[in-house]
């Protein structure tokens, strides 16, 4: 029941800190391997990973039933419940070496507020997930080793699978595995008797159980004929050996490359790395990992082990990113396994130092809970600007800069109103009075909550305990959701920004064989991307997500590499961020001009502009005329026409399918006004049936730019309408006066003259395309 009560307050709590804002690639990446996943699309679960694509579906289910919710959100909500799991689980196995309640406790609570658990709790789906995993196997491994139950096992190898799966750096424990495997079929089949039990010492007999500890005897399976034993000890040796060989297999290049001391110091004690720094408590889990390996060794052994272990394996790695976060992002799934040692940390303190040992420990647990909190508060962006890119970080190896300390430098940088516990509205830097009144309430609810949750299994009788954290947890609840609408949905893609209009109009409009492209302005990740993962919910077709920095520095190819990556589709949704019609910067958006047919834009909102673009070319019928002259000083001196769609080879179109047209431009004498491109589709009456406004060169050249004898060129699409009568359609093309709406008159090489240019004449069919 304390588990429980232990899960559902650390839930509730991370539901008070939550926000909605993106952090980096991981989350959303997963989230397109669930999109994948609803669309049937094996292989790109498989790009995606198939583990998260699975875990992140019924949160994603979550945002398609509840109105005005963005799957973005609702799949961070995962990493909540696994983080409030943890810790759980952490107050489990802490069962296996038989420490009291109050301690276990303790160790759950410290391991939610006291480390960068917190502040993760909402950010990253690989790292927390890869903690839980890792907890589980090693759980696995101790009860193997004091019962000699294969079940426990079974759990363990499949964990630590799990956990290889989600992060490739936990390889690093298997053979901290391998050595505790080997020390058992050395007690169990060598030795020829029972382990003695091992009595723990006063001070830990005192705040815990003195019952057997990591050496009881091996149960069931010392009893089997010794040829059994040597049986199943030779199997398990060499499923291990298989194990390691296919995993080393799929490890990258770099994992086999020498440590970098440097990188291990900083990892511990680092300001902008360290472990140290951003959680004091886990000092009390050093020391309880060296005074308890008498007593728990095999548990000191695969935590704390592995873990040095694993940071080693974490300092060859040349794209180390821990300087990118709050914290040491790398080193997140040691959090539960480190804290495996707090409860014989604290007693060690207890024991020698008496009442001032409980007290650094309460003060180094507020420490540690009052940097989780910042971590809450202000943004990971903000911190790596105001902090880390100041000159904390540098080259291979860290620039050790104690001046920009994160809760210094925070303070240094950050206005006094960053900090007025903006984690309450969820709007950074806007806090009202009302949010300003409510914080500290929120602050004594939740040491409220905890001191209730410390002393209620002690101090009070069992009914009556049941009770009051019944009527608290309820309480909780209640304050979590109502709170919940301040900061569930990220202000930036609120609906009349335009998202998810955009995203509903794609997902209307998409067919097999489109493709979504995003262009985004910076590798931040508060553009358009994020927003579509929030509003397509599965109904928008695969994305290729395009920066623009790396596109103008990175990639001197881009334009050949990325139309390699278009050649499997047929149309491109473009999704444009604050991009006006002809802006010199929107390269993408020039680029699909260049390589397609542009179906025309629109704004779906103030910040959203939506294109579309053909890629496949249709077949080319003859246009009816191929030069002409538009006013005074504008030459049209080639026009191609293609029909796309499936019987455009026989020379007509189905309602729904697209005319194609290339036009090709020169002016000897550019008038200055701002001249407008018109390609019009009229039915057979004279009434519009499409059409397609914009300024020449695909919107990107102004014809009073033109240089003299300068070619200009126009590459449109013209969709039918989907309950297009049968007839005979005229394709129009015309130039207007964007000012006065006036026409310039046209004239043919053969005298005709006119407002208006006709192209092609267009049969179609009733038919469905």
């Amino acid at each position: 029941m304390l588990a429980a009560a232990l899960f559902v307050f650390l839930l509730f709590l991370y539901l008070l800190t939550y926000s909605g804002a993106p952090h980096n690639p991981d989350e959303w990446f997963y989230l397109d391997g669930t999109q994948a996943a609803l669309r049937g699309d094996a292989a790109g679960v498989q790009a995606h990973g198939w583990l998260f694509s699975w875990l992140i579906a019924p949160f994603y289910a979550l945002s398609m039933l509840v109105p005005g919710t963005g799957s973005f959100q609702a799949a961070l909500l995962l990493n909540i419940v696994i983080t409030a799991a943890t810790a759980t689980f952490l107050y489990l196995a802490l069962a296996e070496l038989n420490y009291s309640t109050r301690l276990r406790l303790a160790a759950g609570l410290a391991y939610g507020l006291c480390t960068l658990a917190w502040p993760y709790s909402h950010y990253l789906f690989r790292e927390p997930a890869a903690g839980l995993a890792l907890l589980v196997a090693t759980w696995g491994v101790l009860r193997f080793w004091r019962a000699g139950r294969l079940l426990p096992l079974l759990a363990a190898a499949v964990a630590f699978v799990c956990a290889v799966a989600v992060k490739q750096t936990t390889l690093a424990f298997l053979p901290v595995y391998g050595v505790v495997g080997l020390a058992w079929v050395y007690r169990s089949v060598w030795s020829g008797h029972p382990s003695t039990t091992c009595v723990a010492r006063p001070g830990f007999a005192r705040h815990g159980r003195s019952s057997a500890q990591d050496g009881s005897t091996a149960g069931g399976f010392e009893q089997l004929p010794s040829g059994a034993r040597l049986a199943t000890a030779v199997a398990a040796v060499l499923v291990g050996v298989l194990a390691l060989v296919w995993l080393a297999g799929r490890v990258p290049a770099y994992v086999w490359t020498l440590p970098r001391p440097g990188i291990f110091a900083a990892l511990w004690v680092s300001p902008g790395w360290g472990l140290f720094f951003f959680s004091p408590v886990l000092v009390i889990a050093g020391i309880g990992a060296v005074v308890s390996a008498r007593q728990h060794p095999v548990a000191a052994w695969l935590s704390w082990g592995g873990g040095l272990l694993y940071i080693l394996l974490s300092t060859t790695n040349p794209f180390w990113w821990g300087y990118w976060a709050f914290g040491p992002r790398q080193l997140v799934p040691l959090l539960p396994l480190f804290c495996l040692a707090l409860p014989a940390g604290y007693v060690w303190l207890v024991a020698r130092l008496g009442s001032a040992g409980k007290a650094l420990a309460v003060a180094l647990a507020a420490l540690s809970a009052g940097v989780q909190l910042l971590g809450v508060a202000v943004p990971f962006n903000v911190y790596t600007r105001a902090v880390l890119f100041a000159g904390n970080v540098g080259g291979a190896d860290v620039t050790w800069n104690w001046a920009l300390w994160p809760i210094p430098g925070m303070l240094r940088f950050l206005r006094p109103q960053v900090l007025d516990f903006a984690w309450v509205t969820g709007r950074l830097g806007q806090v009202d009075v009302a949010g300003s009144l409510l914080a500290p309430l929120l602050a004594g609810a939740v040491l409220a909550g905890g001191w209730l949750l410390w002393v209620a299994r002690r101090r009070v009788h069992r009914g009556v305990s049941v009770m009051i954290t019944g009527l608290l947890l309820v309480g909780w609840l209640v304050l979590s959701v109502y709170l919940l609408r301040y900061v569930y949905l990220d202000e930036r893609y609120t609906p009349e920004l335009g998202y998810p209009a955009a995203a509903q109009t794609v997902a209307e409009q998409t067919r097999p064989g489109d493709v979504l492209i995003t262009d985004l302005w910076t590798e931040n990740l508060t553009g358009p991307a994020v927003a579509l993962v929030n509003y397509c919910r599965g109904g928008c077709p695969p994305r290729l997500d395009l920066t623009r920095e790396n596109l103008t520095d990175r990639e001197q190819d881009w334009q050949a590499r990325h139309a390699a990556d278009l050649a499997e589709y047929d149309r491109a949704w473009l999704v444009l961020e604050r991009v006006t019609e002809g802006d010199a910067n929107s390269i993408v958006e020039r680029w699909l001009g260049d390589i397609g047919y542009g179906a025309g834009c629109a704004w779906r909102g103030p910040q959203v502009r939506l294109c579309r673009y053909d890629l496949v070319a249709g077949a080319p019928v003859a246009p009816e005329t191929q030069q002409a002259r538009f006013g005074a000083g504008i030459e049209l001196t080639d026009v191609e026409i293609r029909l796309r769609g499936q019987h455009a080879a026989a020379g007509y179109l189905l309602p729904g399918e697209t005319v194609q047209a290339a036009l090709a431009w020169r002016a000897d004498q550019p008038p200055d006004a701002d001249i407008v491109l018109s390609l019009q589709l009229l039915r057979g009456d004279g009434q519009l049936a499409a059409g397609l406004d914009h300024r020449p060169g695909n919107g990107f050249r102004p014809v009073s730019g033109w240089q003299p004898g300068e070619r200009i060129t126009d590459r449109l699409a013209l969709a039918l309408p989907p309950d297009a009568p049968a007839g005979s359609y005229t394709l129009n093309v015309l130039l207007y006066d964007a000012q006065t709406g006036e026409r310039l008159m046209v004239q043919t090489a053969d005298g005709a003259a006119g407002d208006a240019l006709t192209l092609a004449h267009v049969p179609v069919r009733e038919g469905q395309p």
